[in-house]
C-alpha cells in the first residue's frame, strides 16, 4: 500500500481587537494606554493609566470600567486591563472634588 499527498501548513494569526480609552466626564481627566499598541489579541495584558484634570473643577479618579476583560486593580489609577476577544472601550471614571 502506498498513500501519496501532501501535507501543508497554514500559519494562523491571532485576532486582534481594538482598544478605545476613554473619561468619564470628560473633562474629568485623561485615561491612556501606556501599551500604546492597539489593537491586540485576546489576554494581552495593557498597561494603562489615568490622570484626573485640575482645570474647570477638581477630580479624583474613582475607578475603571469595561463591558468585559479584566482589570489588575480597578481603583488604581495605573493599572494593567486583559484584553477579552472583542473591541472593548475601557473609562477612567472620575468624581469632582471641588
Amino acid at each position: 500500500l502506498l498513500i501519496v499527498g501532501t501535507v501543508s501548513c497554514v500559519a494562523v494569526t491571532p485576532t486582534k481587537y481594538n482598544l478605545t480609552m476613554a473619561a468619564n466626564p470628560v473633562g474629568g481627566g485623561n485615561a491612556t494606554d501606556l501599551t500604546n499598541a492597539s489593537p491586540y489579541a485576546a489576554g494581552t495584558v495593557v498597561n494603562i493609566k489615568a490622570v484626573a484634570n485640575f482645570t474647570g473643577g477638581f477630580y479624583s479618579f474613582l475607578n475603571w470600567t469595561a463591558p468585559a476583560g479584566t482589570f489588575g486593580n480597578a481603583t488604581a489609577a495605573t493599572t494593567n486591563f486583559t484584553m477579552p476577544a472583542q473591541n472593548v472601550t475601557v473609562t477612567a471614571n472620575f468624581v469632582i472634588i471641588g
